[in-house]
């Protein structure tokens, strides 16, 4: 076997490695990462949110989450 073919097939598994790896963690950060909201079926809020106001009769939750601000808009991961 030349040693041109041994790296190219080297570079090939590397490079296979990789994209499963980021491909893996994407599927946990996008489907794992959130719980859906117990008045809304179906909205994601992330769980480093923490509950502080939920309103029955309204139907309002309000939460505080690190990554939310009222200056910057929603954040990219919720938007995407």
């Amino acid at each position: 076997m030349r040693l041109s073919a041994f790296f190219r097939t080297r570079k090939r598994k590397l490079a296979s490695t990789i994209c499963i790896t980021i491909f893996i963690i994407s599927v946990y950060y996008f489907f794992f990462n959130y719980q859906e909201s117990e008045m809304f079926a179906g909205f994601p809020v992330p769980l480093a949110a923490n509950p502080i106001k939920a309103d029955q009769e309204n139907k309002y939750e309000e939460y505080k989450w690190w990554a939310a601000s009222e200056t910057d808009s929603i954040p990219l991961p919720i938007i995407g």
